[in-house]
């Protein structure tokens, strides 16, 4: 009876081991089709040959999504490069206004106070030449020759209303004489109104001041052919230009007017740019500081000598 026992047991233990080895390599089998299937698909599905692994195919699937959108996002972008002008429109406010604060204005605005300085410095050179050659007293007191800051003589003081001795002597002060400057310019730009001259350049408001307004109108209407230089003007004309008296009268009155105010145009621009740059040079100066601003800024005790 144990042979019997002891036999059955060994037959199911064999039968169970072929058992469980063809369960195995059947399923081995199943699985070298899949891989197989998935090898003969690899050229249409277009996997790379170095992955053998479902992860990696999830991975690089993942990939090809990402760089999709990355595409995407790329077709949104402005073709266009961005101009500065627009970036500043993205600029917040408040960095905005310290931006514009903090970069220093270095343009120099021309006012009328420029055209005076210019017209000071043609005159009597920033009051070197207060007195003509002729005048030995160097005095304004008696002459009625051009003569002071602003080189205005006795016909200009006539036209203000000032026919006192103390006029001409006020010639030598340099505020009075602005103001006398200023005066006659007004007066006389009223008269060229009235010859039919408005709104003429800085050169030519100056050629007023030198030559009279009536004097001025002559020479503008002369450069345009619509009338002739009489022989006083042509003299005023020599003794402020490079040209003689005969040079003047062999151009005939259209070219010599235009030669005139073609050279003090030159000569204008001249002074203008020499005023400008000193302007611009006296901004960019460092402000002086007193022995006592010293003494605060750097908080020491100067002694007294």
């Amino acid at each position: 009876m144990k042979v019997l026992i002891s036999f059955i047991v060994f037959y199911v233990s064999v039968s169970l081991y072929f058992f469980s080895s063809e369960v195995a390599y059947s399923l081995s089998d199943d699985k070298q089709d899949k891989i197989t299937s998935i090898t003969n698909d690899n050229s249409a599905m277009e996997i790379p040959q170095e992955l053998t692994h479902f992860e990696d195919f999830t991975a690089l699937s993942c990939e090809e999504d990402e760089d999709k959108e990355d595409e995407e996002e790329i077709k949104t972008l402005p073709k266009k490069p961005i101009k500065m002008e627009e970036q500043l429109v993205d600029i917040d406010e408040q960095f905005k206004e310290f931006a514009i604060i903090s970069i220093p204005d270095l343009t120099i605005k021309t006012d009328k106070s420029d055209f005076w300085q210019i017209l000071y410095m043609i005159e009597s050179r920033q009051g070197a030449s207060l007195f003509r050659p002729k005048n030995r007293g160097k005095s304004c007191l008696n002459t009625s020759a051009p003569c002071g800051h602003h080189q205005l003589n006795a016909q200009a003081l006539k036209d203000i209303g000032c026919k006192s001795r103390q006029c001409k002597k006020d010639r030598e002060d340099y505020d009075k004489s602005l103001a006398m400057t200023k005066k006659l310019q007004a007066i006389n730009k009223k008269r060229m109104k009235k010859f039919g001259y408005k709104d003429l350049p800085e050169y030519q408001e100056y050629l007023i001041h030198q030559q009279g307004a009536k004097g001025t109108s002559i020479i503008l209407a002369a450069s345009e052919g619509k009338k002739l230089l009489s022989k006083s003007i042509k003299n005023n004309m020599a003794n402020n230009s490079p040209y003689s008296y005969k040079q003047l009268r062999k151009m005939g009155s259209k070219l010599a007017a235009k030669q005139f105010m073609k050279y003090w145009q030159k000569q204008w621009n001249k002074k203008k740019v020499m005023v400008t740059q000193h302007a611009r040079n006296k901004s960019m100066e460092l402000p002086e500081l007193s022995p006592h601003d010293l003494q605060i800024a750097l908080n020491i005790t100067i002694p007294d000598y």
